[in-house]
């Protein structure tokens, strides 16, 4: 791994709270298994851009929007291109 890659993954675990998952897994660990992961690293990052996250949210309801209102903004969104931050 690159030292710029070492960097990244302190970076990210540094910025994630571990007050109340310790029990489960420590900062060293989660190093560890980034690490570990980081060969199929561009894979997974390709399959979500392409396919997207699984994810809840209850923020349409409070906006007042339909769900299929909620399901065309989520399409009009994936249809925008994003910029990454690393670009």
């Amino acid at each position: 791994m690159s030292r710029r890659g070492a960097q990244a993954d302190g970076r990210f675990v540094k910025a994630a709270s571990f007050r109340y998952i310790t029990d489960a897994i420590t900062k060293e660990e989660a190093i560890a298994l980034l690490r570990k992961n980081e060969s199929t690293k561009k894979a997974r990052e390709e399959e979500v851009i392409k396919k997207g996250y699984p994810a809840y949210t209850t923020s349409v309801g409070w906006l007042g929007e339909s769900h299929g209102e909620g399901v065309e903004m989520m399409a009009d969104l994936q249809a925008t291109p994003t910029r990454r931050s690393d670009d």
